[in-house]
């Protein structure tokens, strides 16, 4: 995924990958349109379960600038997984901070369709931006592997910093 700060920050460019692991997304970023590259990685979260595995990183920015990050870490378990968000503070991210209320596992009814479930089935909605004040997370949300819904969080830049 790549995008674009936007008139605010004119040159500024986000490019997501994941760490050679796979446990962790990375960000390239330049600030002047290209021509020199930067790249920072977010710490791990602090989790109840062990992450192998990092997907569906989503990168946006603040109407002021600020990049900001959010991936799912997924769980041994097979489908479980948990949504988090990080932001650049400086040439580092800040703490990572925990947005799914609790951990998520995919619908059986997922499994059904025509997609890799190591790719979540085919949902691949986890997008960020946010204002001078919060972050805006839009996730896949299944607490009871019932049901998977998009949720909409807000998350304080403060908490991010």
């Amino acid at each position: 995924m790549s995008v674009e700060a936007g008139q605010a920050q004119h040159g500024h460019f986000a490019i997501t990958a994941y760490t050679p692991s796979h446990l962790s997304p990375e960000v390239f970023y330049t600030a002047n349109g290209g021509q020199q590259w930067n790249e920072a990685t977010p710490s791990m979260p602090n989790t109840g379960g062990q992450i192998v595995s990092a997907n569906e990183v989503g990168a946006g920015y603040t109407t002021s600038g600020q990049l900001l990050l959010t991936w799912r870490g997924y769980y041994q378990q097979a489908g479980a997984f948990d949504t988090f968000a990080a932001m650049l503070d400086g040439s580092n991210f800040g703490p990572v901070v925990t947005v799914s209320p609790e951990p998520s596992v995919y619908p059986p009814l997922i499994y059904l369709g025509n997609y890799d479930p190591s790719t979540g089935g085919g949902d691949f909605t986890t997008w960020i931006t946010g204002n001078s004040r919060d972050a805006f997370v839009a996730f896949p949300y299944s607490p009871d592997a019932l049901a998977e819904d998009t949720f909409f969080a807000t998350i304080p830049l403060s908490a991010l910093h």
